[in-house]
Parts: structure tokens; sequence; C-alpha cells
């Protein structure tokens, strides 16, 4: 296989990976944008605090035992072996995670300042359990870099949740109509797993302490790094601002989580492409899946920000109604934050591939005390927006970190040259972004026209290059053919 070959393999796969991830966000923000519509922004606020807690609960369980697995099938140990360890393993992990949320949800409760989160607290211990399966079967399409199947598991989980949780509050159900939508979704897509996730019989035997001894770093690193990402909304909850303003906040939280889906398919196909090499030794190769994923991540994420920045308050007005503009200076900057941590979140799957685990949750867990004391005292003086700074703040500290220690152990990283056209091309649609305003259904496409008017700029600075036309041309025509 050419260097070209291997780039376009990967970028291929990152191609169904995003697809799929894109319908499951695509489908979350149809049931915001779609709520926020029958439901006060209090109730609202109230949801997104469950959906917060839901996220970090879920990640105990759909990080470690499921990251071991797409590592070790990727490296060519035997699939039977790790199939049965991994059940195994996650389905009693499964199930004392859930006793222990059961119990706690009143302590959980109190600390929020918010007795009626119990009950939906409880109902949560019930989704994490078929989501942590839902996500092995996730893990097995991976580690066998069978893509495509991972991400027609994905758009079942996100076509049939629209279905569910609508279904359901239109029974009546509200909130526990949501959730209810959720766990139906997830039991749909482990059924898919059963019937198509296959392993392979091999000679390389793996024991069950090495798939734990693995996973561990990686679950503490996962739900430390979701914790930080929720815990401005948690502690905006648990402050003394009126309850509508938890509800304008999460609005602004739902709208900068568009870089998770990106970071999470360059993630999903570089972890075992890394890996695999790096434990080949082939350090071309591995440099290359590097180099060339963090620039095609810094040429999405950097304009984003700023079309998102520039123009947030018609954003708002758009999809959360005019109410919601009030968190127009928490998108601002929170969309920032996010640019930052989810970029951190790719090094860290950088990082992780390489074996050397315990340096993300490392990190993260410093960032967790910076992003406590920070949320503490700016929330507690600005309001929203200082939950938005501290985000910002925590997201800067993981990047600058992570960066230092990919650099370290890879001795590669993204040509400065590279990142100063990207931030200049970005500035120029910045400058155009103020200077002309559009609202309403025509933000959409004003949006699109900056993007493009971005990537025209990259081109003729030279930044994007025959080469990335070909590699997005030969993606476009994969994505109809076999992975």
């Amino acid at each position: 296989m050419t260097p070209d070959s291997k780039k376009h393999h990967l970028a291929k796969g990152t191609i169904f990976i995003l697809t799929g991830k894109i319908s499951l966000y695509l489908s979350g923000y149809i049931i915001h944008f779609g709520l926020v519509r029958i439901i006060s922004p209090e109730i609202y606020g109230l949801f997104g605090v469950i959906l917060a807690l839901l996220t970090v609960l879920q990640i105990l369980l759909m990080s470690g035992i499921p990251k071991a697995v797409s590592k070790y099938l990727s490296e060519g140990y035997n699939g039977i072996t790790i199939k049965k360890i991994a059940f195994i393993t996650q389905s009693s992990y499964a199930i004392i995670i859930s006793i222990l949320i059961f119990f706690f949800a009143q302590v959980i409760a109190r600390l929020l300042n918010d007795y009626s989160l119990v009950g939906y607290i409880r109902f949560l211990s019930l989704i994490i359990i078929t989501r942590s399966f839902n996500e092995l079967y996730g893990s097995f399409f991976n580690g066998y870099r069978n893509f495509k199947k991972q991400a027609v598991l994905t758009i079942i989980n996100s076509v049939s949740r629209i279905f569910f949780v609508f279904s359901f509050v239109y029974l009546g159900y509200e909130i526990y109509g949501v959730l209810g939508g959720y766990l139906s979704a997830s039991l749909l897509g482990v059924f898919y797993g059963l019937m198509f996730s296959k392993t392979k019989k091999t000679d390389r035997e793996i024991k069950c302490r090495q798939l734990i001894i693995f996973s561990f770093p990686i679950i503490i690193f996962s739900f430390l790094f979701h914790l930080i990402t929720i815990l401005d909304l948690l502690f905006i909850k648990a402050s003394k601002i009126p309850e509508s303003y938890v509800g304008y906040y999460t609005s602004a939280r739902v709208l900068s989580t568009f870089f998770i889906v990106i970071a999470i398919a360059f993630s999903s196909t570089l972890f075992p492409s890394v890996s695999k090499s790096f434990f080949s030794k082939n350090k071309e190769k591995t440099n290359l899946y590097i180099k060339s994923s963090l620039r095609y991540i810094f040429i999405i994420f950097v304009p984003t920000a700023v079309i998102i920045s520039s123009n947030s308050k018609e954003i708002l007005s758009l999809f959360f109604t005019s109410q919601y503009s009030v968190a127009n200076t928490s998108l601002s900057i929170l969309i920032w934050g996010w640019l930052f941590l989810q970029l951190f979140f790719v090094l860290s799957s950088i990082i992780n591939s390489s074996g050397k685990s315990k340096i993300p949750a490392f990190i993260t867990g410093i960032a967790l005390v910076v992003a406590f004391f920070s949320n503490y005292f700016l929330v507690n003086q600005y309001g929203i927006e200082g939950g938005a700074i501290a985000t910002l703040i925590t997201g800067v500290f993981c990047v600058f970190v992570g960066i230092f220690y990919v650099n370290r152990i890879f001795k590669v990283l993204i040509e400065i040259s590279s990142l100063l056209r990207i931030i200049s091309a970005s500035l120029i649609i910045l400058l155009i972004s103020f200077s002309i305003k559009i609202e309403g259904i025509l933000l959409i496409f004003w949006c699109i026209i900056l993007f493009l008017i971005y990537l025209a700029i990259l081109f003729f600075i030279k930044e994007i290059n025959r080469e990335d036309i070909k590699l997005a041309k030969d993606l476009l025509k994969a994505i109809n053919s076999k992975s």
C-alpha cells in the first residue's frame, strides 16, 4: 500500500465514522430543537442537566473495555477470546455501576440543589447498560476496521432515537419520554450488533488482566474528560442563577458540541491505525496518519468556530428562538473552549494508541482541578459567561500539555506554516462575517458561503492543493462502495 493509498484508507474510514456520528448528533440536534419549542427554558435546562449526567455516567462503561477491544483486535489478537473476556467484564462492571448510580441518586441531586432529579438519575442506570453494550459491538467493527458497519450501527441509533423520543413525548411522558426513547434506540443497536458482529480466531492470545490494565487509565481519562465538559453546566445549575438561564446556557452547549462529531470520527479511525503502525515500528506511516489528520482537523475546526462565534446571536435565534439569544456571549466564548477540548480529545487518542494511556488520564486529572476552580470563581462572578470562560481556560491548558506529549512520543505535529495559513484565511472570513449580518433561514446558506470563501482562500494561498481535492472526490465516490 502506497503512502497515498494509506492516507486515503484512513480518510475513507473517517468519512464512514463521520457519517454515522453526524447522524447521531443531527438526531440529537433535532431532539433539542424540537423540545425547546414545546417546553419552557426551565424544563429544557433540567433536561440539559440530565443529559449531561447521562453523558458522563455512560462514559464509565463505554470507554475502557470497548477501546481495549478495538486496540487488540487491530493488532491481531484472538477475537474469540477477546469477545468472551469483554462481555464478562463489561456485564459485571455495568451491574456494579448501575447499582451505585441508583443508590447515590439522592446524593447527586442534593449536590445540584434539586431533588426532582432523583427519579431521572435512577432511570439513567438502565440506559447506560444498553449503551455500553451498544458501544462494545461498535468496537468489534472498529477493531477490524469495518467502519461501514460501525457507521450503520450509529445511524440505527440515531434514526430510531428521534422516532422513540417524540413518540413518547407526544404520549405525555416529557423528560421520562426522552429518556425512554434513548433506551429503546440503544436496544435496537444491541440487536444489530448481535446480528452482524463477527470475530476472528488467531494464534495470538490475550489475558483478561491485559485488557483491564489497558482499559483502566482510559476509563479514568474519559470519565474525567467528560466531567470537565459538563462541570460548567453543573456549577450553573447548583448556583443561585435563575433556572431559565440553565436552559439558555444548555442551548449554547448544544451548538458548541459540533466539534465532537469530527473529533470522534478522527479518533475512531486514528486509534487503530496509529496503534497498528506504531507497534509495527512503521514511523513513516505513523507520522503520515498524525500529521495529515491534525491538518484536516484544523482546516475544519478553526473557521467553524469563527463563523459560529461571530454569528452567535443570530444562530441561537434561528435554532432556539429569540428567547435563547440571551446566551449569545456565552456561545461566542464556549465554541472556542469546545474547540480546544475536542482537539485535546484527538491528541489523547493519538497518545493512547502508543500504549501510554496513563498520560491522558494524568493530564485530565490536573485539568479537572483547573476546571473546578475556574468554574467556582467565574460562575459566581460572571454567571453563564463565567462558565464559558472557565471551559475555554481548561481547554487551552489541555491542548498545550497534549501537544507537548504527542511531540515527545512521536516527534511529529502539524507544520507551523500550514497553521498560520489556516488562521489567516479564518481571520478574513471573520472580518466578512462581522461586516455582513444575515438572519433567519438564510443564515444557514450564508454560513456555507463563508466556509466556501474560506476554502477558496486556502486554495489560493496553496494550503489546499489538487491532492486534497482529488482525495475529497475519491472519498465521495468511496462512500457507496464497500469499506
